[in-house]
């Protein structure tokens, strides 16, 4: 439960699951960008927002990060057709070359995809993020 990734805009990414354990966007009420916020007001999606523009005429543009440091990118492949999750890994991701820093190169990245869980599965890598402090 929680952030699972950061998009662009510096909203976030929960995963799939409300707190009931369904599918946030088949269950959930969402607004027009497919978004809405938790109980404390964070304002996220569970899925890829329609207002991000990453579409053309190849494959997706970067929409934001996970906290692993790998990219989150759109549901296009290589050749701009949506992918589907038989085509990713377990963690909704793959390896191959895409624009990754103002170049081109080839790395694991992630994807949005229409089919649940929309966005990661796992992570790929370790977490970038650190624990804050706590009690």
């Amino acid at each position: 439960m929680g952030p699972i990734g950061v998009l662009l805009t510096g909203s976030v990414f929960f995963n799939a699951l409300d707190a009931q354990g369904k599918d946030a966007v088949a269950y959930e009420l969402q607004d027009r960008c497919h978004g809405h916020p938790e109980r404390t007001g964070v304002y996220h999606y569970h899925d890829l927002t329609p207002c991000l523009s990453l579409a053309g005429s190849g494959h997706s543009a970067l929409a934001g990060y996970a906290p692993d440091g790998f990219g989150i990118y759109g549901p296009g492949g290589l050749d701009g057709r949506a992918l589907s999750n038989a085509e990713l890994d377990e963690c909704h991701g793959h390896t191959h070359v895409v624009d990754w820093d103002g170049r081109r190169a080839d790395v694991y990245h992630y994807h949005a995809t229409l089919e649940y869980p929309y966005t990661l599965g796992c992570y790929r890598g370790a977490s970038a993020v650190r624990p804050g402090p706590g009690p």
